[in-house]
């Protein structure tokens, strides 16, 4: 679209330009309308989430706290949906802890 309207503002002014481009603005027309009359979904979670989210965390204490690795890992796996990493500056490996720049959120 965007470069429909440039063609324009630049003088191309065919009839089949012309009529993409208000072919374009109706299907904007139509799909704004859609968004417009869309009506909320209501989105019901798990009645217990909370608690069976605190039950994960537990589980998870419990298994770093009695060292078995193997099981925190699993544990900490089924918590993290995704990870995400952000470039960021550089930071100095020699840097004491409390000096060493933090990643960005």
């Amino acid at each position: 679209m965007a470069h429909l309207v440039d063609a324009i503002a630049n003088g191309l002014r065919s009839p089949s330009l012309q009529a993409k481009l208000s072919a374009l603005e109706t299907e904007r027309d139509r799909l704004r309308q859609a968004l417009a009359d869309a009506k909320p979904i209501n989105i019901r979670l798990m009645p217990n989430l909370g608690h069976a989210y605190r039950a994960t965390l537990v589980h998870l204490h419990d298994a770093i706290t009695a060292g078995d690795n193997l099981e925190a890992v699993e544990t900490a796996r089924a918590l993290i949906a995704r990870v995400v990493i952000h470039p960021g500056p550089p930071r100095n490996p020699q840097a004491s802890p409390s000096k060493a720049s933090s990643p960005p959120c």
